[in-house]
C-alpha cells in the first residue's frame, strides 16, 4: 500500500496553496504543484501520478497540452485526471470523449471534490490514503 501521488497544474498561486493543503490533509497524500504547463509536463516526465487535477486556461501552453503528454506517455488511462476550468464543460470534455475525464468547475466546492475523489481511491484500491472527514 502507498500514498497516491496528486499533481495540480494551475496557474493561480493562492488556489493551488490552498488546494494542496486541503489535499495533503484530507487524504494523506502526496500533493505536487506545478504552474503552467511546461512544468507540469517535465514533473510527468519524471515522476508517475495517480490523480491530475488540470486547469485548462494557463499563460503559455493550455492544458491541453499536458493531457495530450499523459496520453502521449500511455499514462492516461492509469490516472485519474480532473479537468478544473471556468469554463463550459462541454468544451473541454468533448475532445478527451475516449477517456474517462472529470470535470469539476470553478470555483471548486472543496466537499463535492472530497467526496468524489474518495470513491476514486475506493474503487481504484492499493492506495493508503487516510479519509480525514
Amino acid at each position: 500500500m502507498r500514498k497516491p501521488n496528486i499533481l495540480i497544474v494551475d496557474d493561480e498561486k493562492k488556489f493551488t496553496d490552498t488546494f494542496a493543503q486541503f489535499l495533503t490533509e484530507r487524504f494523506n497524500a502526496n500533493v505536487f504543484v506545478r504552474n503552467n504547463a511546461i512544468d507540469g509536463i517535465e514533473f510527468l516526465d519524471q515522476e508517475r501520478v495517480d490523480v491530475l487535477f488540470q486547469d485548462m486556461v494557463l499563460p503559455g501552453l493550455n492544458g491541453e497540452f499536458v493531457i495530450n503528454h499523459l496520453k502521449d506517455l500511455n499514462r492516461i488511462d492509469e490516472t485519474i485526471v480532473f479537468i478544473i476550468s471556468g469554463w463550459n464543460s462541454d468544451i473541454h470534455t468533448q475532445r478527451y470523449e475516449n477517456f474517462d475525464l472529470k470535470y469539476i468547475p470553478k470555483p471548486i466546492s472543496l466537499i463535492t471534490t472530497q467526496k468524489v475523489l474518495a470513491q476514486e481511491f475506493e474503487s481504484m484500491g492499493g492506495f493508503d490514503y487516510k479519509k480525514r472527514f
